[in-house]
């Protein structure tokens, strides 16, 4: 399975029922179906008012927004481990078949000081997917 979450965009509501406010983080309209359930998640602000509420709606946002900050901090993960490869293998010029230009690129002084520099990244993508960094 590629994304054990409901696929995203995902869009943000609220209303007010039976007294309390709720906010709601669903499939935005025009995402991929995921059938049996494409609500997210709902926030009841119950019992609650002024800063409270706000900080209820400052989750819900936060949520919504969750997928696009994933695709986004995988992209630029990507994009500078693709930048670290290309100028090493400029820099090192390594030889071989590709299983063996793979191998020297992953043990390199290189790939330890990207993973190093990104480690944050790479840590929080791992806690959003729950595979190991």
């Amino acid at each position: 399975m590629a994304n054990a979450f409901t696929p995203g965009p995902w869009t943000f509501s609220h209303d007010n029922q039976f007294g309390d406010t709720r906010f709601y983080v669903a499939q935005q309209e025009g995402a991929p179906y995921t059938p049996d359930y494409s609500d997210v998640a709902t926030l009841i602000a119950e019992t609650c008012s002024g800063d409270r509420v706000a900080v209820q709606q400052a989750n819900a946002r936060l949520i919504a927004a969750a997928p696009e900050l994933l695709e986004a901090l995988k992209l630029r993960v990507k994009n500078a481990e693709e930048r670290a490869f290309e100028d090493w293998l400029a820099r090192e010029r390594p030889s071989g078949d590709v299983e063996s230009v793979q191998r020297q690129w992953e043990e390199s002084s290189d790939l330890a000081d990207l993973q190093a520099e990104w480690a944050s990244e790479i840590a929080l993508i791992a806690k959003a997917t729950g595979s190991a960094p």
